[in-house]
């Protein structure tokens, strides 16, 4: 007679050979092989055909070593050496300009007499104001700060080109400032969001003299 051991098993639901015994056989081979980069599964027999409606997938996911192959450490894997460094000295430059434009005044160089509207944005409060209207409008003055500043023909960075240098670092430098997200977690979005910029660049174009001025905004408005 087998062992009381064999009676009870711990496992997924709703049974003991679809979920249960696929469950263990995956933990077992799991805790052998925990460095393993990827694991590929082939089912056979009655749960190769009932397998999906039984949950025997789910079952043999959980019982594998959880895996995090993510977009961050395949850019950065791509890029080399150095690359955190590049994006840690690009995003001090974004904050720079936004610190830089944020409290400026005075009118815009190009003869239009444009006055400058950032800091106006920034500090102009309604007294009923929601808090989605204040997100929003501290996002806009971001935006404008940094904008400001390429009109000014001060230093800003591209993103994806100098049309659009204010979407980006506005979205970031809120999520950062206005709701604490560690540095790290805007280096990795940095990194996602070039990417995303060279695709664009790649198949379609971020070119203002190719496809207009919404060709560079609006690829600036998706790479975040």
């Amino acid at each position: 007679m087998k062992s009381v051991r064999s009676v009870y098993k711990i496992g997924h639901g709703p049974s003991s050979s679809h979920t249960v015994g696929p469950y263990n056989a995956a933990l077992r081979f799991g805790q052998r092989h925990p460095d393993a980069d990827h694991f590929r599964v082939t089912l056979y027999g009655s749960l190769a055909f009932t397998g999906a409606g039984h949950g025997t997938g789910k079952a043999i996911l959980s019982g594998l070593p959880a895996r995090r192959q993510t977009l961050p450490d395949w850019i950065r894997q791509r890029e080399g050496e150095g690359f955190r460094e590049y994006l840690s000295t690009v995003w001090q430059a974004m904050q720079a300009a936004i610190q830089r434009g944020l409290p400026a005044e005075g009118i815009l160089p190009g003869g239009l007499e444009v006055e400058r509207k950032a800091k106006i944005l920034y500090e102009k409060r309604c007294y009923n104001e929601s808090a989605d209207v204040t997100m929003n409008r501290v996002i806009a003055a971001y935006a404008y700060s940094v904008s400001e500043e390429n009109a000014s023909e001060n230093i800003v960075v591209t993103a994806p080109t100098c049309g659009s240098c204010g979407v980006s670092p506005a979205v970031f430098y809120y999520m950062q400032m206005d709701r604490g997200f560690p540095e790290e977690e805007i280096l990795d979005a940095l990194a996602v969001a070039g990417m995303i910029g060279n695709v664009i660049r790649t198949n379609a174009s971020i070119s203002g003299a190719e496809c207009g001025c919404q060709a560079e905004i609006s690829s600036g408005g998706r790479v975040f």
